[in-house]
Protein backbone atom coordinates (compact mmCIF):
# COMPACT_ATOMS: atom_id res chain seq x y z
CA UNK A 1 0.00 0.00 0.00
CA UNK A 2 2.68 2.40 -1.10
CA UNK A 3 0.17 5.07 -2.21
CA UNK A 4 -0.76 5.86 1.39
CA UNK A 5 0.88 9.01 2.75
CA UNK A 6 3.39 8.39 5.53
CA UNK A 7 2.44 9.63 9.03
CA UNK A 8 5.37 12.07 9.08
CA UNK A 9 3.71 13.94 6.19
CA UNK A 10 0.57 14.64 8.21
CA UNK A 11 2.31 17.27 10.32
CA UNK A 12 2.70 19.56 7.31
CA UNK A 13 -0.78 19.01 5.91
CA UNK A 14 -3.22 21.90 5.92
CA UNK A 15 -6.09 19.57 6.82
CA UNK A 16 -4.47 16.63 8.66
CA UNK A 17 -7.79 14.98 9.43
CA UNK A 18 -8.52 14.63 5.72
CA UNK A 19 -5.13 12.98 5.14
CA UNK A 20 -5.75 10.42 7.88
CA UNK A 21 -9.28 9.79 6.64
CA UNK A 22 -8.09 9.05 3.10
CA UNK A 23 -5.35 6.71 4.36
CA UNK A 24 -7.63 4.83 6.75
CA UNK A 25 -10.34 4.37 4.14
CA UNK A 26 -7.74 2.95 1.76
CA UNK A 27 -6.63 0.46 4.43
CA UNK A 28 -10.27 -0.35 5.15
CA UNK A 29 -10.70 -1.45 1.54
CA UNK A 30 -8.27 -4.29 2.33
CA UNK A 31 -9.27 -5.37 5.84
CA UNK A 32 -9.19 -4.47 9.56
CA UNK A 33 -12.73 -3.10 9.72
CA UNK A 34 -12.97 -3.44 13.54
CA UNK A 35 -9.82 -1.31 13.85
CA UNK A 36 -10.37 1.44 11.31
CA UNK A 37 -14.14 1.85 11.38
CA UNK A 38 -14.02 3.11 14.99
CA UNK A 39 -11.01 5.27 14.09
CA UNK A 40 -12.93 6.90 11.25
CA UNK A 41 -15.96 7.34 13.50
CA UNK A 42 -13.83 9.20 16.04
CA UNK A 43 -12.33 11.36 13.31
CA UNK A 44 -15.78 12.17 11.98
CA UNK A 45 -17.03 13.17 15.44
CA UNK A 46 -14.34 15.83 15.91
CA UNK A 47 -15.25 19.46 15.34
CA UNK A 48 -13.43 21.41 12.65
CA UNK A 49 -10.99 24.10 13.70
CA UNK A 50 -7.35 25.01 14.18
CA UNK A 51 -7.21 23.56 17.70
CA UNK A 52 -8.39 20.14 16.48
CA UNK A 53 -5.99 20.24 13.51
CA UNK A 54 -3.14 21.03 15.89
CA UNK A 55 -4.11 18.18 18.19
CA UNK A 56 -4.27 15.71 15.26
CA UNK A 57 -0.82 16.79 14.12
CA UNK A 58 0.62 16.33 17.63
CA UNK A 59 -0.92 12.88 18.14
CA UNK A 60 0.23 11.75 14.68
CA UNK A 61 3.73 13.02 15.38
CA UNK A 62 3.82 11.07 18.66
CA UNK A 63 2.52 7.93 16.93
CA UNK A 64 5.12 8.21 14.19
CA UNK A 65 7.89 8.74 16.74
CA UNK A 66 7.11 5.59 18.72
CA UNK A 67 6.24 3.38 15.72
CA UNK A 68 9.77 2.06 15.28
CA UNK A 69 10.18 1.33 18.98
CA UNK A 70 6.88 -0.57 19.00
CA UNK A 71 8.25 -2.79 16.26
CA UNK A 72 11.44 -3.38 18.23
CA UNK A 73 9.60 -4.21 21.44
CA UNK A 74 7.16 -6.59 19.79
CA UNK A 75 4.55 -6.12 22.48
CA UNK A 76 0.80 -6.39 22.26
CA UNK A 77 0.11 -2.72 22.95
CA UNK A 78 -3.55 -2.91 21.99
CA UNK A 79 -4.42 -5.55 24.59
CA UNK A 80 -4.47 -3.41 27.75
CA UNK A 81 -6.60 -0.70 26.14
CA UNK A 82 -8.92 -3.19 24.49
CA UNK A 83 -9.69 -5.01 27.73
CA UNK A 84 -10.30 -1.78 29.61
CA UNK A 85 -12.78 -0.21 27.21
CA UNK A 86 -14.69 -3.16 25.72
CA UNK A 87 -17.09 -4.82 28.11
CA UNK A 88 -17.44 -7.88 25.88
CA UNK A 89 -13.98 -9.05 26.95
CA UNK A 90 -15.07 -9.59 30.54
CA UNK A 91 -18.44 -11.06 29.61
CA UNK A 92 -16.59 -13.58 27.45
CA UNK A 93 -14.45 -14.50 30.44
CA UNK A 94 -11.29 -13.17 28.78
CA UNK A 95 -8.36 -11.66 30.65
CA UNK A 96 -5.44 -9.91 29.02
CA UNK A 97 -2.12 -11.61 29.73
CA UNK A 98 0.46 -9.14 30.96
CA UNK A 99 3.21 -8.71 28.35
CA UNK A 100 6.01 -9.62 30.77
CA UNK A 101 4.10 -12.71 31.93
CA UNK A 102 3.69 -13.72 28.29
CA UNK A 103 7.42 -13.35 27.70
CA UNK A 104 8.20 -15.56 30.71
CA UNK A 105 5.72 -18.26 29.70
CA UNK A 106 6.93 -18.35 26.09
CA UNK A 107 10.58 -18.40 27.14
CA UNK A 108 9.94 -21.36 29.46
CA UNK A 109 7.79 -23.22 26.92
CA UNK A 110 10.07 -22.79 23.91
CA UNK A 111 13.20 -23.92 25.65
CA UNK A 112 16.61 -24.30 24.07
CA UNK A 113 16.05 -28.03 23.51
CA UNK A 114 12.63 -27.81 21.84
CA UNK A 115 14.10 -27.80 18.32
CA UNK A 116 17.42 -27.18 16.60
CA UNK A 117 17.22 -23.39 16.56
CA UNK A 118 20.15 -23.19 14.15
CA UNK A 119 18.08 -24.99 11.49
CA UNK A 120 15.62 -22.52 9.87
CA UNK A 121 13.71 -25.30 8.14
CA UNK A 122 13.20 -27.20 11.40
CA UNK A 123 11.90 -24.00 13.01
CA UNK A 124 9.57 -23.36 10.06
CA UNK A 125 8.05 -26.83 10.55
CA UNK A 126 6.91 -25.97 14.08
CA UNK A 127 3.17 -25.58 14.54
CA UNK A 128 1.98 -23.50 17.51
CA UNK A 129 -1.56 -22.45 18.40
CA UNK A 130 -3.38 -20.25 20.89
CA UNK A 131 -7.04 -21.35 20.81
CA UNK A 132 -8.12 -18.30 22.84
CA UNK A 133 -5.70 -15.73 21.41
CA UNK A 134 -7.52 -12.46 22.17
CA UNK A 135 -5.39 -9.63 20.84
CA UNK A 136 -2.43 -11.94 20.29
CA UNK A 137 -0.33 -11.28 23.40
CA UNK A 138 0.92 -14.85 23.78
CA UNK A 139 1.37 -15.32 20.03
CA UNK A 140 3.50 -12.18 19.99
CA UNK A 141 5.56 -13.50 22.90
CA UNK A 142 6.00 -16.82 21.11
CA UNK A 143 7.06 -15.05 17.91
CA UNK A 144 9.60 -12.85 19.68
CA UNK A 145 10.97 -15.76 21.72
CA UNK A 146 11.46 -17.94 18.65
CA UNK A 147 13.16 -15.08 16.79
CA UNK A 148 15.47 -14.57 19.77
CA UNK A 149 16.30 -18.30 19.92
CA UNK A 150 17.05 -18.46 16.19
CA UNK A 151 19.01 -15.19 16.31
CA UNK A 152 21.10 -16.52 19.18
CA UNK A 153 22.00 -19.62 17.18
CA UNK A 154 22.67 -17.94 13.82
CA UNK A 155 24.18 -14.83 12.35
CA UNK A 156 21.27 -13.07 10.66
CA UNK A 157 20.94 -10.05 8.38
CA UNK A 158 17.89 -7.79 8.42
CA UNK A 159 16.67 -9.63 5.36
CA UNK A 160 17.02 -12.97 7.15
CA UNK A 161 15.11 -11.67 10.16
CA UNK A 162 12.28 -10.38 7.98
CA UNK A 163 12.10 -13.70 6.14
CA UNK A 164 11.95 -15.57 9.45
CA UNK A 165 9.22 -13.26 10.74
CA UNK A 166 7.19 -13.85 7.58
CA UNK A 167 7.45 -17.65 7.87
CA UNK A 168 6.51 -17.59 11.54
CA UNK A 169 3.43 -15.48 10.84
CA UNK A 170 2.36 -17.38 7.73
CA UNK A 171 3.18 -20.98 8.69
CA UNK A 172 4.13 -21.50 12.33
CA UNK A 173 1.62 -19.53 14.43
CA UNK A 174 -2.15 -19.85 14.63
CA UNK A 175 -4.70 -17.99 16.73
CA UNK A 176 -8.41 -18.57 17.31
CA UNK A 177 -10.85 -16.47 19.29
CA UNK A 178 -14.57 -15.74 19.52
CA UNK A 179 -14.08 -11.97 19.37
CA UNK A 180 -13.52 -10.54 15.91
CA UNK A 181 -12.10 -7.27 17.24
CA UNK A 182 -9.46 -9.17 19.19
CA UNK A 183 -8.50 -11.29 16.18
CA UNK A 184 -8.14 -8.22 13.97
CA UNK A 185 -5.94 -6.53 16.57
CA UNK A 186 -3.89 -9.73 16.78
CA UNK A 187 -3.36 -9.50 13.02
CA UNK A 188 -2.10 -5.93 13.45
CA UNK A 189 0.22 -7.01 16.26
CA UNK A 190 1.70 -9.85 14.23
CA UNK A 191 3.13 -7.36 11.74
CA UNK A 192 5.17 -5.66 14.46
CA UNK A 193 8.85 -6.44 14.14
CA UNK A 194 8.68 -6.62 10.34
CA UNK A 195 6.30 -3.83 9.28
CA UNK A 196 7.66 -3.66 5.72
CA UNK A 197 6.95 -7.33 4.97
CA UNK A 198 4.00 -8.25 2.74
CA UNK A 199 2.08 -11.18 4.20
CA UNK A 200 0.16 -13.58 1.99
CA UNK A 201 -1.81 -15.16 4.83
CA UNK A 202 -2.26 -15.29 8.58
CA UNK A 203 -3.65 -18.26 10.46
CA UNK A 204 -6.01 -16.12 12.54
CA UNK A 205 -9.72 -16.83 12.63
CA UNK A 206 -12.84 -15.77 14.48
CA UNK A 207 -14.64 -18.86 15.74
CA UNK A 208 -18.46 -18.74 15.65
CA UNK A 209 -19.88 -18.30 19.15
CA UNK A 210 -23.38 -17.94 20.48
CA UNK A 211 -26.66 -18.14 18.56
CA UNK A 212 -26.20 -18.50 14.81
CA UNK A 213 -28.48 -17.63 11.91
CA UNK A 214 -30.33 -20.94 12.17
CA UNK A 215 -30.68 -20.51 15.99
CA UNK A 216 -28.18 -23.29 16.62
CA UNK A 217 -25.53 -22.21 19.16
CA UNK A 218 -21.78 -22.45 18.61
CA UNK A 219 -19.06 -22.73 21.26
CA UNK A 220 -16.07 -21.12 19.56
CA UNK A 221 -12.84 -23.12 19.63
CA UNK A 222 -14.55 -25.84 21.68
CA UNK A 223 -16.24 -27.06 18.50
CA UNK A 224 -12.88 -28.68 17.66
CA UNK A 225 -13.53 -31.14 20.50
CA UNK A 226 -16.42 -32.66 18.57
CA UNK A 227 -14.18 -33.52 15.64
CA UNK A 228 -12.09 -36.65 16.15
CA UNK A 229 -10.60 -36.53 12.66
CA UNK A 230 -6.82 -36.61 12.46
CA UNK A 231 -6.98 -34.56 9.25
CA UNK A 232 -8.86 -31.57 10.69
CA UNK A 233 -7.44 -28.21 9.64
CA UNK A 234 -8.20 -24.52 10.04
CA UNK A 235 -9.61 -24.04 6.55
CA UNK A 236 -12.18 -26.82 6.98
CA UNK A 237 -13.70 -25.35 10.15
CA UNK A 238 -13.49 -21.66 9.23
CA UNK A 239 -14.17 -21.47 5.51
CA UNK A 240 -13.39 -17.90 4.50
CA UNK A 241 -16.54 -15.77 4.44
CA UNK A 242 -14.93 -12.46 3.69
CA UNK A 243 -15.73 -10.44 0.60
CA UNK A 244 -14.38 -7.05 -0.36
CA UNK A 245 -17.97 -5.82 -0.45
CA UNK A 246 -18.91 -6.69 3.13
CA UNK A 247 -15.55 -6.41 4.93
CA UNK A 248 -17.15 -8.11 7.95
CA UNK A 249 -14.47 -10.78 7.90
CA UNK A 250 -14.79 -13.85 10.04
CA UNK A 251 -11.31 -14.65 8.86
CA UNK A 252 -8.54 -12.10 8.52
CA UNK A 253 -7.51 -13.43 5.15
CA UNK A 254 -9.56 -14.91 2.30
CA UNK A 255 -6.71 -16.83 0.70
CA UNK A 256 -7.56 -20.38 -0.31
CA UNK A 257 -3.98 -21.28 0.61
CA UNK A 258 -4.69 -21.03 4.33
CA UNK A 259 -4.07 -24.43 5.84
CA UNK A 260 -3.12 -25.08 9.42
CA UNK A 261 -3.51 -28.52 11.03
CA UNK A 262 -5.63 -28.81 14.16
CA UNK A 263 -3.92 -31.97 15.37
CA UNK A 264 -0.37 -33.23 15.98
CA UNK A 265 0.82 -29.72 16.92
CA UNK A 266 4.10 -28.90 18.63
CA UNK A 267 2.78 -26.43 21.19
CA UNK A 268 -0.36 -24.91 22.65
CA UNK A 269 0.09 -21.64 24.54
CA UNK A 270 -2.95 -19.95 26.05
CA UNK A 271 -4.68 -18.04 28.81
CA UNK A 272 -8.09 -19.69 28.60
CA UNK A 273 -11.18 -17.77 29.79
CA UNK A 274 -12.06 -18.60 33.38
CA UNK A 275 -14.96 -16.38 34.38
CA UNK A 276 -17.75 -18.10 36.34
CA UNK A 277 -20.32 -19.52 33.91
CA UNK A 278 -23.08 -17.55 35.64
CA UNK A 279 -21.39 -14.29 34.65
CA UNK A 280 -20.32 -15.31 31.17
CA UNK A 281 -22.17 -14.43 27.94
CA UNK A 282 -24.42 -11.86 29.62
CA UNK A 283 -24.67 -10.08 26.25
CA UNK A 284 -27.04 -12.85 25.09
CA UNK A 285 -30.61 -13.36 26.23
CA UNK A 286 -31.64 -15.90 28.87
CA UNK A 287 -32.93 -18.45 26.36
CA UNK A 288 -29.80 -18.13 24.22
CA UNK A 289 -27.58 -18.65 27.25
CA UNK A 290 -29.48 -21.80 28.20
CA UNK A 291 -29.15 -23.13 24.66
CA UNK A 292 -25.42 -22.40 24.71
CA UNK A 293 -25.00 -24.18 28.04
CA UNK A 294 -26.87 -27.22 26.74
CA UNK A 295 -24.65 -27.24 23.66
CA UNK A 296 -21.47 -27.06 25.78
CA UNK A 297 -22.69 -29.93 27.95
CA UNK A 298 -23.40 -31.91 24.78
CA UNK A 299 -19.79 -31.31 23.69
CA UNK A 300 -18.64 -32.59 27.08
CA UNK A 301 -20.85 -35.70 26.87
CA UNK A 302 -19.65 -36.52 23.35
CA UNK A 303 -16.05 -36.08 24.46
CA UNK A 304 -16.58 -38.27 27.52
CA UNK A 305 -18.06 -41.03 25.38
CA UNK A 306 -14.89 -40.99 23.27
CA UNK A 307 -12.37 -40.25 26.04
CA UNK A 308 -13.78 -40.70 29.56
CA UNK A 309 -10.74 -39.24 31.33
CA UNK A 310 -10.88 -36.09 29.19
CA UNK A 311 -14.62 -35.71 29.74
CA UNK A 312 -14.23 -35.89 33.52
CA UNK A 313 -11.90 -32.89 33.44
CA UNK A 314 -14.77 -30.59 32.47
CA UNK A 315 -16.78 -28.97 35.25
CA UNK A 316 -19.94 -26.89 35.01
CA UNK A 317 -18.36 -24.00 36.93
CA UNK A 318 -16.07 -22.57 34.27
CA UNK A 319 -15.49 -22.79 30.54
CA UNK A 320 -11.75 -22.90 31.31
CA UNK A 321 -11.79 -26.64 31.98
CA UNK A 322 -12.82 -27.40 28.37
CA UNK A 323 -9.51 -26.03 27.13
CA UNK A 324 -7.37 -28.67 28.86
CA UNK A 325 -8.74 -31.65 26.87
CA UNK A 326 -8.79 -29.36 23.82
CA UNK A 327 -5.04 -28.78 24.20
CA UNK A 328 -4.49 -32.52 24.67
CA UNK A 329 -6.39 -33.20 21.44
CA UNK A 330 -4.50 -30.55 19.48
CA UNK A 331 -1.01 -31.61 20.57
CA UNK A 332 1.28 -34.25 19.21
CA UNK A 333 1.26 -37.34 21.40
CA UNK A 334 5.03 -37.62 21.10
CA UNK A 335 6.48 -34.18 21.67
CA UNK A 336 3.72 -31.66 22.39
CA UNK A 337 4.21 -28.75 24.81
CA UNK A 338 1.38 -27.16 26.78
CA UNK A 339 1.96 -23.72 28.30
CA UNK A 340 -0.87 -21.85 29.97
CA UNK A 341 -1.89 -19.31 32.57
CA UNK A 342 -4.17 -20.86 35.18
CA UNK A 343 -5.76 -19.69 38.44
CA UNK A 344 -3.93 -20.92 41.53
CA UNK A 345 -7.17 -22.55 42.70
CA UNK A 346 -6.86 -24.96 39.75
CA UNK A 347 -3.81 -26.36 41.57
CA UNK A 348 -5.44 -26.63 44.98
CA UNK A 349 -9.23 -26.83 44.67
CA UNK A 350 -11.06 -30.13 45.09
CA UNK A 351 -13.05 -29.51 41.91
CA UNK A 352 -9.81 -29.42 39.90
CA UNK A 353 -8.37 -32.76 40.99
CA UNK A 354 -9.53 -34.58 37.83
CA UNK A 355 -7.88 -31.96 35.65
CA UNK A 356 -4.62 -32.19 37.61
CA UNK A 357 -4.56 -35.97 37.39
CA UNK A 358 -5.38 -35.83 33.69
CA UNK A 359 -2.48 -33.45 33.00
CA UNK A 360 -0.07 -35.51 35.11
CA UNK A 361 -1.11 -38.69 33.33
CA UNK A 362 -0.71 -37.40 29.77
CA UNK A 363 2.18 -35.00 30.30
CA UNK A 364 5.19 -34.47 32.44
CA UNK A 365 4.18 -31.48 34.54
CA UNK A 366 7.52 -29.79 34.15
CA UNK A 367 7.09 -26.55 36.01
CA UNK A 368 4.51 -24.43 37.84
CA UNK A 369 5.45 -20.82 38.51
CA UNK A 370 3.50 -18.89 41.14
CA UNK A 371 3.97 -15.27 42.04
CA UNK A 372 4.17 -14.41 45.73
CA UNK A 373 4.97 -10.77 45.04
CA UNK A 374 2.64 -8.94 47.47
CA UNK A 375 2.19 -6.17 44.91
CA UNK A 376 1.32 -8.54 42.05
CA UNK A 377 -0.24 -11.97 42.61
CA UNK A 378 -1.44 -12.46 39.04
CA UNK A 379 -0.08 -12.82 35.53
CA UNK A 380 -3.15 -11.26 33.88
CA UNK A 381 -4.44 -7.70 33.91
CA UNK A 382 -7.81 -6.51 35.25
CA UNK A 383 -8.13 -9.37 37.70
CA UNK A 384 -7.35 -10.00 41.35
CA UNK A 385 -7.21 -13.78 40.88
CA UNK A 386 -4.03 -15.45 42.12
CA UNK A 387 -2.47 -17.15 39.07
CA UNK A 388 0.25 -19.58 37.98
CA UNK A 389 2.22 -20.31 34.83
CA UNK A 390 2.03 -24.00 33.89
CA UNK A 391 4.39 -25.77 31.48
CA UNK A 392 3.78 -29.44 30.60
CA UNK A 393 5.54 -31.65 28.04
CA UNK A 394 4.81 -35.04 26.58
CA UNK A 395 7.10 -37.68 28.05
CA UNK A 396 8.44 -40.77 26.24
CA UNK A 397 7.48 -43.04 29.11
CA UNK A 398 9.05 -44.51 32.17
CA UNK A 399 9.77 -42.61 35.36
CA UNK A 400 9.25 -38.88 35.05
CA UNK A 401 11.34 -36.18 36.72
CA UNK A 402 10.01 -34.31 39.71
CA UNK A 403 7.93 -31.20 39.08
CA UNK A 404 9.52 -27.84 39.79
CA UNK A 405 7.33 -25.56 41.87
CA UNK A 406 8.75 -22.06 41.48
CA UNK A 407 7.79 -19.25 43.86
CA UNK A 408 8.58 -15.78 42.59
CA UNK A 409 9.72 -13.28 45.19
CA UNK A 410 8.89 -10.41 42.87
CA UNK A 411 7.54 -9.97 39.37
CA UNK A 412 9.89 -8.72 36.61
CA UNK A 413 9.59 -5.05 35.76
CA UNK A 414 10.93 -5.09 32.19
CA UNK A 415 11.38 -7.40 29.21
CA UNK A 416 15.05 -7.93 30.06
CA UNK A 417 14.10 -8.90 33.61
CA UNK A 418 11.37 -11.26 32.33
CA UNK A 419 13.92 -13.03 30.12
CA UNK A 420 16.45 -13.09 32.97
CA UNK A 421 13.90 -14.54 35.40
CA UNK A 422 12.71 -17.17 32.91
CA UNK A 423 16.26 -18.27 32.11
CA UNK A 424 17.14 -18.47 35.81
CA UNK A 425 14.05 -20.59 36.45
CA UNK A 426 14.83 -22.83 33.47
CA UNK A 427 18.28 -23.47 34.90
CA UNK A 428 16.66 -24.85 38.06
CA UNK A 429 18.05 -22.04 40.17
CA UNK A 430 15.69 -19.11 40.51
CA UNK A 431 18.39 -17.16 42.37
CA UNK A 432 17.26 -13.68 43.40
CA UNK A 433 13.87 -14.20 41.75
CA UNK A 434 12.58 -16.73 44.24
CA UNK A 435 12.69 -20.38 45.26
CA UNK A 436 12.48 -23.71 43.45
CA UNK A 437 11.01 -26.73 45.18
CA UNK A 438 10.95 -30.25 43.68
CA UNK A 439 7.75 -32.24 44.17
CA UNK A 440 7.78 -36.00 43.53
CA UNK A 441 5.95 -37.50 40.57
CA UNK A 442 3.65 -39.68 42.67
CA UNK A 443 2.25 -36.66 44.47
CA UNK A 444 1.79 -34.76 41.23
CA UNK A 445 -0.02 -37.73 39.68
CA UNK A 446 -2.29 -37.97 42.72
CA UNK A 447 -3.39 -34.38 42.12
CA UNK A 448 -1.51 -32.93 45.08
CA UNK A 449 -0.10 -29.65 43.74
CA UNK A 450 -0.33 -27.78 47.03
CA UNK A 451 3.19 -26.26 47.06
CA UNK A 452 1.76 -23.38 44.99
CA UNK A 453 0.35 -22.07 48.28
CA UNK A 454 3.74 -21.48 49.87
CA UNK A 455 6.62 -19.24 49.02
CA UNK A 456 8.86 -21.88 50.59
CA UNK A 457 7.69 -25.21 49.22
CA UNK A 458 9.47 -27.10 51.97
CA UNK A 459 6.76 -25.86 54.34
CA UNK A 460 4.35 -28.15 52.53
CA UNK A 461 6.62 -31.12 53.31
CA UNK A 462 6.62 -30.12 56.98
CA UNK A 463 2.84 -29.83 56.95
CA UNK A 464 2.36 -33.23 55.29
CA UNK A 465 4.91 -34.88 57.58
CA UNK A 466 3.24 -33.44 60.65
CA UNK A 467 -0.18 -34.60 59.48
CA UNK A 468 1.11 -38.15 58.96
CA UNK A 469 2.64 -38.19 62.44
CA UNK A 470 -0.69 -37.10 63.93
CA UNK A 471 -2.49 -39.83 62.01
CA UNK A 472 0.03 -42.45 63.16
CA UNK A 473 -0.56 -41.72 66.90
CA UNK A 474 -4.32 -41.36 66.63
CA UNK A 475 -6.01 -44.10 68.71
CA UNK A 476 -8.27 -46.58 66.86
Amino acid sequence: MKTIMRPDKVAGARHPGDVLEAAWEAILEKDYAPVFRPALAVLGALREGKAIDHAIRMVTECANRVADSLSDLGYDHAGPLYHRILGSAKSDGAFYTNNLSAVMLARLAFASGLVDWSDPEAVARLRIIDPACGTGTLLMAALQTIKARVGGANEMSDEDRNALHKRLVEDVLCGLDINQHGVQLAACNMTLGAPTVDYERMNLATMPHGPQGDDSPKAGSLEILTAASDTLDLHSITAARRSLESLDAEQVNESDEIWFPLCDLDAVIMNAPFTDNRKRSRKFGAEAIKAMQRHELDIRDRLEARDPAAGRVITTNSIRTFFTPLADQLLSTGKGVLAKVIPATACTGTSGVNERRFLAERFHVERIVTTHDPKRVNFSENTSIHECLLVCRRHPGGERPATEFVSLRRMPGSTDEAVEAADAIASGKAGPWGRVHLWPEDRVRSGDWTPVQWYDGSLECVRVSARHRLISIRPD
